[in-house]
């Protein structure tokens, strides 16, 4: 009787086994008929601004570099949105510099 039961969960257990890689081989040939999509095959819907040195304005992406770091080439760059308004009040526990170092 054991013995018995051993088979029966050793046949159940390659049973399921088998529907599993029947259902798995099923999901993965839907998979390849259809078209794989990637970042790549995504339409360029963001374009970046060219770089411009001189002061932020909205629309404009302006580089900047701290004067200790004058002599490298090291800087970072500040894009302000084509609607931003300086003068806008904004709603929270921060402030905004409106004075900008170049």
């Amino acid at each position: 009787m054991q013995n018995k039961n051993k088979t029966l969960r050793w046949s159940a257990l390659w049973f399921g086994f088998a529907v599993f890689l029947f259902f798995s081989n099923a999901a993965n040939s839907q998979d390849t008929e259809k078209e794989q999509r990637t970042f790549q095959s995504c339409p360029n819907d963001l374009i970046t601004p060219s770089m411009i040195e001189g002061v932020p304005a909205a629309g404009k992406r302006v580089k900047q570099q701290l004067a200790s770091y004058g002599e490298t080439n090291v800087f970072h760059s500040l894009y302000l949105p084509s609607n931003f308004d300086d003068k806008k009040k904004v709603s929270g526990h921060f402030r905004i510099r409106r004075k900008w170092s170049v």
